[in-house]
């Protein structure tokens, strides 16, 4: 109504104020453009994808470490659109390698190198979702930032701790089980479907094992299972991991049956591999390797071991998959980009980034969230919807995204502290 007024004269819409009002708003809005470029939309080939039901798993909106067994990295709710800190909790030491959070909204994540009674030791920590302190759970060990803890239908925390054990720790905070391994645990534990643990052990094995701490059978190939990497398929019936080449490359994608037996491997060279593989809804295989420039890639392996396409690149974090199907990666050495591709492996967009502390992840809009340190989003087009700064040289661990849409993020080596972010 204000602008039809401003136009009226005697009743009478005058056209060439009208004309004249068109071209200053054209012009306007071209400088906006200008100023903050909107990607127009993007096609790419969508390959919808779907939340996978787990019944081992905590019905939370993030039990585990990258989310679930696939290692998809993708929230089923909304995340942060504000960029705003909610609330910030100190912790008392570093924390690290990802939050977690149960059923009930509980945020669980462990702390290390937390100085008491003159030494180093470790906890794990319990919050409700407002920040305050719900338990503590004390270590007598120092480091717990290799292993991330895992939450269990019936609200369990499953972690594999520094003293060769996995603890199980029930939802009040209270030890329920301990069980020793001879030679530890050296990786994050998986779960599968019918709730079977596995795991790589320091010995170069590959472990199924219950609950109760049975040992259903063990393997190992070429020089041993790699350290880092291990996802199950929609399915439940196939695991993925790497096996070893020397300590510091692996050699090759294996599939393994959870009765135990090698399906098959795809060998991609003597390169390293710092990712669990992410696998999509249709059984396919994503996974990033680094160590040889010019040879390092994005990988897109079929469910029988066969590779579909290659994007070149030198990665060291899990990839993160949407529900289109659009897989977004952070690559880089001396210069970082946090990149999206379509489920064909065609570029979509491009966006320079930090020296990258942990995984992307993504929502269920697909809005991306970068961690470089300092906490970035991008929509689902590649726009910037807000930036977060931290502390230069912080490290971060992998994140979480809430129910409410709050992402947690916790931070070690110079803050130590736990954020939410709405």
């Amino acid at each position: 109504r204000p602008i039809s007024m401003a136009l009226i004269y005697g009743g009478k819409m005058k056209k060439s104020k009208l004309m004249i009002l068109i071209f200053f708003l054209t012009m306007i809005f071209s400088c906006q453009r200008e100023k903050n470029p909107v990607t127009p939309p993007i096609g790419g080939n969508i390959h919808p994808q779907v939340d996978i039901p787990w019944p081992s798993l905590a019905n939370s909106p993030w039990p585990m470490f990258h989310h679930d067994p696939q290692s998809t990295g993708r929230s089923p709710y909304r995340g942060p659109r504000e960029g705003k800190v909610k609330w910030v909790f100190r912790a008392e030491g570093g924390i690290n390698p990802a939050v977690v959070i149960g059923s009930d909204s509980t945020i669980y994540f462990t702390s290390s190198y937390e100085r008491r009674q003159g030494k180093d030791k470790s906890s794990m920590y319990a919050l409700n979702p407002d920040g305050s302190v719900k338990w503590r759970f004390l270590f007598d060990f120092p480091d717990e930032e290799d292993f991330a803890p895992l939450v269990a239908a019936d609200g369990t925390i499953i972690l594999a701790t520094s003293d060769n054990a996995l603890d199980f720790i029930n939802p009040d905070g209270t030890l329920k089980r301990k069980i020793t391994l001879p030679y530890g645990v050296g990786t994050n534990v998986n779960i599968g479907k019918d709730g079977t643990l596995y795991f790589r052990s320091g010995d170069g094995y590959l472990y199924a094992m219950t609950q109760t701490g049975e040992i259903l059978w063990r393997l190992t190939t070429d020089n041993g299972i790699w350290y880092h990497g291990l996802s199950l398929s929609p399915d439940g019936s196939t695991l993925y991991l790497f096996s070893m080449n020397t300590p510091e490359y692996a050699s090759s994608l294996c599939a393994v049956s959870t009765g135990g037996k090698i399906k098959w491997k795809y060998a991609f060279g003597n390169l390293k591999c710092y990712t669990s593989p992410t696998i999509d809804s249709y059984g396919n295989i994503i996974f990033g390797t680094e160590g040889i420039p010019g040879k390092s890639n994005l990988y897109f392996v079929s469910p029988e071991g066969k590779l579909i396409w290659k994007y070149p690149g030198s990665i060291e974090h899990e990839p993160a998959i949407d529900r289109n199907g659009f897989i977004f990666f952070a690559t880089g050495r001396t210069q970082w980009d946090v990149k999206a591709l379509d489920w064909q492996g065609r570029f979509l967009w491009a966006k320079p980034t930090g020296g990258i502390r942990t995984s992307v992840i993504c929502d269920a809009e697909g809005y991306v969230y970068v961690f470089q340190p300092d906490i970035t989003a991008f929509d689902n087009y590649g726009n910037l919807l807000w930036r977060i700064k931290l502390v230069i040289n912080n490290r971060i661990a992998s994140p979480a995204i809430g129910a409410d849409g709050t992402l947690y993020v916790g931070t070690y080596t110079l803050e130590n502290k736990l954020y939410a972010i709405y």
